[in-house]
């Protein structure tokens, strides 16, 4: 079997993670993978890269002038096919396709032509709205007319939102030979509404590597002058108002003074002087002693897929409170942590200071997280695509 893998990235960030793991789990078994990507990230050992910087860039300024992300970058396009055809692959693994690095009506004409299978992964709901890769009480199911979101990723000055809608309803709708793999059965309830309702789809959640992440604490404590407070940790790599920042703010104001919220990933976001703001760590051991170290790992997120902050804090024995929205509760179960009603401030507040610290153990918390194995979810894909 060949397996060809798609991406933006490859090796770093969380899809990129997730396509190298991928990879890794089709070549044990003996078969052939290629993952081929068109951006660099300066962190690759291996894939197989097409493209250019410059047509990365160029794509990304037509898209911002005239909304229409995923319609540029032709001749990359077109150098990634003939990759393709040299490669002659039996299944083609899709991850995120949006990133300003390919023309997804030039791939789909060409993968409609072919009896390949393609299995499409997918980590936002970028696939059947007009614009965004996320959204929140949206019209989009009333094809993205007058968006509201010009100003998020992918940014544009021009609305194109309805004739972007109706040309992915086409070109999506019109491959034959598509399943779906949706990473959490919030984003299958997504697509379960939308115009690829009719499209096979098949749940396998994100994992993570749990020999990497577990219970360790070091000297985090010590280092931040942390060991008479009760720690509340938030981890993200780009933080913002729908990852709960503005959340954590209000909460620093808001808890006793043996609470100290710590937030790992700031980089020069405006955050309340009573939060502890770290910026990204590169070292595994300092976020796993984070996760350790902390009481609670709050994910007030307002949107999201399958946040696999919350399973490494879980692995590493410490309970979660989210809000319930997207994925992100479907991580925990009632003896792992407490989902809240989104946007309710009051009822977070009062399950951060009412936490039973008895019922949700690290060892119930570890128990669940072992449902996220990243060897079970990717024995899974595997499986999949050797039509076990």
């Amino acid at each position: 079997m060949r397996v060809a893998i798609i991406n933006s990235v490859y090796g770093s960030g969380s899809t990129g993670k997730i396509v190298a793991e991928i990879e890794n789990r089709v070549k044990q078994n003996g078969d052939e993978c290629l993952c081929f990507y068109g951006r660099k990230t300066g962190n690759e050992q291996g894939g197989e890269y097409f493209g250019s910087n410059l047509s990365v860039t160029f794509h990304a300024l037509f898209s911002r002038i005239f909304g229409k992300q995923g319609l540029w970058s032709n001749k990359a396009t077109k150098q990634l096919i003939k990759k393709l055809q040299e490669f002659k692959p039996d299944v083609i693994n899709l991850h995120n396709i949006h990133g300003y690095y390919l023309n997804y009506k030039i791939l789909f004409n060409y993968l409609n032509k072919t009896d390949i299978k393609v299995y499409w992964t997918l980590h936002d709901l970028w696939s059947i709205t007009g614009h965004c890769a996320y959204f929140e009480d949206c019209n989009y199911v009333n094809e993205c007319k007058k968006c509201k979101n010009k100003g998020v990723y992918p940014k544009a000055f021009i609305d194109n939102t309805s004739k972007n809608y109706q040309l992915k309803k086409e070109i999506f709708s019109s491959l034959k030979n598509l399943t779906l793999i949706c990473p959490s059965q919030w984003i299958k309830n997504q697509m379960d509404n939308s115009f690829l309702r009719d499209k096979e789809k098949i749940v396998i959640n994100n994992g993570i590597n749990l020999n990497n992440y577990k219970v360790s604490f070091g000297d985090f404590k010590e280092k931040y002058g942390l060991q008479n407070k009760k720690i509340l940790l938030g981890v993200s790599l780009q933080w913002s108002e729908r990852k709960g920042l503005d959340t954590f703010n209000k909460l620093a104001n808001d808890l006793p003074e043996d609470y100290k919220i710590v937030l790992i990933g700031i980089n020069g976001e405006e955050v309340n002087k009573k939060i502890l703001a770290l910026p990204k760590t590169s070292s595994l051991n300092e976020l796993v002693n984070a996760y350790s170290s902390s009481d609670i790992f709050v994910n007030p997120t307002i949107m999201e897929n399958l946040p696999t902050v919350n399973i490494e804090a879980l692995a590493c024995g410490t309970p979660v409170i989210t809000y319930n929205t997207g994925g992100s509760a479907e991580i925990i179960d009632e003896n792992s942590g407490i989902a809240v009603q989104k946007g309710d401030y009051q009822g977070l507040l009062q399950a951060i200071l009412n936490f039973d610290f008895g019922k949700y153990t690290s060892e119930n918390c570890i128990n669940r997280a072992n449902n996220f194995d990243k060897e079970k979810k990717y024995k899974e894909y595997y499986n999949l695509f050797k039509g076990e």
